[in-house]
């Protein structure tokens, strides 16, 4: 998830916090969402904290995978 930042564009984040098993499959649909859409391609930061981390440490490894086609 590498892209160089320009000067004056928006700096994108996306945080996924701890919660269980719902709040996982509710970060899931927000990714499918985000992916859908062709936002996901724009965050630039990542940031998870507790039961958020899984769905964070799934997307990192996916977008870094050499399979993976953005």
């Amino acid at each position: 998830m590498q892209r160089p930042h320009q000067p004056g564009s928006a700096w994108w984040g996306l945080r996924f916090p701890g919660g269980g098993i719902r709040l996982a499959a509710f970060n899931l649909g927000v990714l499918q969402a985000l992916s859908k859409y062709g936002i996901l391609r724009l965050v630039d930061d990542l940031s998870t904290i507790s039961g958020g981390g899984f769905i964070g440490a799934c997307l990192s490894c996916l977008l870094n995978s050499p399979d993976h086609a953005p």
